[in-house]
């Protein structure tokens, strides 16, 4: 191992410093000019300032270096700056570096003041990776997607955005996953059917100023995601949300923006698994076109199930003529995504729809005797559930009449026979009149 290792190689053709084999800089690794060439692994326990090429065609490690070829963890703040050039070739490159590995265990982690890609093997040993839209870390070329090796975790995730290559004809079950997170670890998978090589920019954030949509309830108020498509193409995909407060009733939700109203796109369900931290999977997928990129997580209130609306309930089963009566449901459906359609019949046999008495109770004034339900359909399924029938009587029924007739002036003797209740008066008119 080196203490410092400084470059100051000029600007004249093939002026470059090149490793012979492994080698452990202690502090920082400065390029003030010139090049420094990497044959085989170079670790860094400090800084690295390029302002001339770097050209890392093995491993690039930020740690401190443990012969032959380990790596344990720096335990001081690092960084990565400089206007000059990194390049994984030396003819012709494809990315800036080839291997990538951060191991450090200071609070701060290492952070990224220029964009980096990787075209091999990307290691998140221990520590965080600070980065931001402009000095983005990218693992993937449009030639190979890359490989993500270690073992995210609590403390060991990307501060920021973190962009992926997904290689073309990914299938819907194989999640690519972004280790990403801020104040705490909550990583975000991505399952898309590619058709082309495909590039995804993901990150977390501590807030949502998203809103609730129609079906979700519980929206969380300090976890959100966005995950762009940078390029390429996929037909649909299904998605993992990592976090410490999601529970085995969340649902991944979407929204049209940052802080538009979110709703369940990938479903009324999801499949939870607990875990550090836990994690929900989507049970659906999104199509493309439906795809936004804005996604947090809910609980649904979204009916399930075949509804159980009961017995109708009428506000009174014996009317007077001209009363009003109020039908209601003996059970109450639950969620949104309900819709009611409710139904008469003279003889509790064949029923008819009534115009426009879609809500959940209905109020009329009936001019015969009738039978009433209700059909409670969910919109999940979908499944529909008919209530029991009340029947709606009168009081006042004339139960028969005894017609007469006659020809010429005299008189006939008509009759009529009433309920029990019944009050009858005989009326000249066929409607008015005096009785």
């Amino acid at each position: 191992s080196v203490g410092n290792v400084i470059v100051d190689g000029g600007t004249a053709l093939n002026r470059f410093l090149r490793t012979g084999g492994n080698i452990g800089i202690r502090g920082n690794l400065t390029v003030n000019s010139g090049e420094y060439q990497m044959s085989s692994s170079t670790f860094v326990a400090g800084n690295i300032v390029n302002n001339g090429t770097i050209s890392s065609v093995g491993l690039l490690a930020m740690g401190t270096f443990v012969p032959p070829n380990l790596v344990a963890p720096s335990t001081v703040p690092q960084s990565i700056s400089g206007t000059g050039v990194f390049r994984n070739s030396l003819t012709v490159p494809t990315a800036n570096l080839t291997t990538f590995q951060v191991s450090n265990s200071s609070p701060s982690g290492l952070t990224l003041n220029v964009p980096l890609t990787v075209s091999g093997n990307l290691t998140l040993t221990s520590g965080f990776v600070n980065t931001t839209d402009t000095n983005l870390l990218t693992l993937g070329t449009a030639t190979a997607a890359g490989v993500l090796a270690g073992t995210p975790n609590v403390t060991t995730f990307v501060r920021g955005p973190f962009a992926r290559t997904i290689a073309s004809g990914n299938a819907a079950t194989n999640y690519v996953v972004f280790p990403v997170g801020k104040s705490a670890f909550s990583p975000i998978a991505l399952a898309p059917t590619t058709t082309e090589v495909s590039v995804v920019k993901a990150e977390t954030f501590d807030t949502n100023t998203g809103t609730l949509g129609d079906g979700i309830t519980n929206l969380s108020a300090n976890r959100s995601w966005i995950a762009s498509l940078v390029s390429g193409l996929f037909t649909n995909t299904r998605i993992q949300l990592g976090d410490a407060t999601v529970t085995n009733v969340s649902i991944p939700v979407q929204a049209p923006s940052a802080s538009g109203a979110y709703v369940g796109s990938f479903g009324s369900t999801a499949t939870f698994t607990a875990g550090t931290p836990n994690v929900i999977q989507s049970d659906a997928a999104v199509m493309l076109a439906n795809f936004t990129g804005f996604f947090s997580f809910a609980e649904s209130n979204a009916c399930s199930g075949a509804p159980t609306p009961g017995n109708t309930i009428a506000s009174q089963s014996t009317l007077c003529t001209g009363q009003s009566v109020t039908l209601s449901l003996q059970n109450l459906t639950v969620g949104s995504g309900v819709s009611y359609q409710w139904k008469s019949s003279i003889d509790g046999v064949i029923y008819e729809a009534i115009v426009n008495a879609t809500a959940s109770s209905l109020t009329l004034t009936p001019t015969a005797a009738a039978f009433y339900l209700c059909d409670v359909t969910c919109s999940t399924g979908p499944a529909t559930a008919t209530s029991t029938a009340v029947q709606m009587t009168f009081s006042n029924n004339i139960a028969s009449t005894t017609p007469a007739t006659r020809c010429g002036v005299g008189s006939v003797a008509l009759a009529a026979t009433g309920n029990p209740d019944a009050t009858i008066r005989w009326y000249e008119n066929a409607t008015g009149g005096v009785a």
